[in-house]
């Protein structure tokens, strides 16, 4: 299963809406009964891994890599099932069969360095099982809890990363089976909203047809 995730806040200019808009349609119109999934927060996007354990691969075009950041959420946190907006991917790794993780960052992203590697590394520390409770956290809208029992062929399925500066032309060549589109409103300049809703339209005037 492929995934595209698109991230707002990603867009900084009106040539990265041009080229966010161009593969978003190539996508949609090559693949009609593809799923795609809108929302606010980035965290939603477990919604579409719910029920999905088979391998998968996730191009996620972002300003953000969201696996883990250490000063906003522990390792641990992750491996006992707590997910948010800024460790999604980290989650998604550690309890499903990620392949391969391509994030397509804009210029102004932060590298992808060696802490973040063995941040990364630490999600597959073989531990015991965990059971969470169900819930979306009432405090922060963009963190919840699932439910998720852990076994070790999560642990050892270890996702090949790739980063990318700006939409690559093989982009247009993966067969996309899902997508997921966030505002991401703590991250996307206001001015920018406008995007998401172009985006959103678009969607809507193609699935009446």
């Amino acid at each position: 299963m492929n995934v595209l995730s698109i991230d707002i806040d990603y867009i900084t200019s009106g040539e990265d809406f041009s080229e966010v808009l161009s593969l978003f349609s190539s996508a949609l119109f090559g693949k009609p009964d593809l799923e795609v999934k809108f929302a606010q927060y980035h965290v939603d996007i477990i919604d579409l891994f719910k029920h999905e354990y088979g391998e998968m691969s996730i191009l996620n075009i972002d300003m953000h890599h969201d696996i883990i950041y250490n000063d906003i959420c522990d390792p641990a946190e992750i491996r006992n099932g707590t997910v948010d907006s800024t460790n999604w991917l980290g989650w998604v790794c550690a309890h499903r069969r990620v392949e391969k993780y391509i994030w397509c960052k804009n210029n102004f992203s932060d590298p992808f360095d060696g802490e973040l590697v063995k941040a990364f590394h630490t999600l597959y520390v073989k531990g015991k099982t965990y059971d969470v409770v169900d819930s979306r956290n009432i405090i922060f809208s963009s963190k919840r809890a699932v439910t998720e029992r852990k076994n070790d062929s999560y642990l050892k399925f270890r996702p090949k990363i790739e980063v990318e500066n700006k939409i690559q032309k093989y982009f247009y060549d993966i067969n996309f089976d899902k997508i997921f589109v966030c505002l991401s409103p703590d991250y996307t300049d206001s001015g920018n909203y406008f995007y998401y809703d172009c985006l959103k339209n678009l969607y809507t005037n193609f699935s009446q047809k």
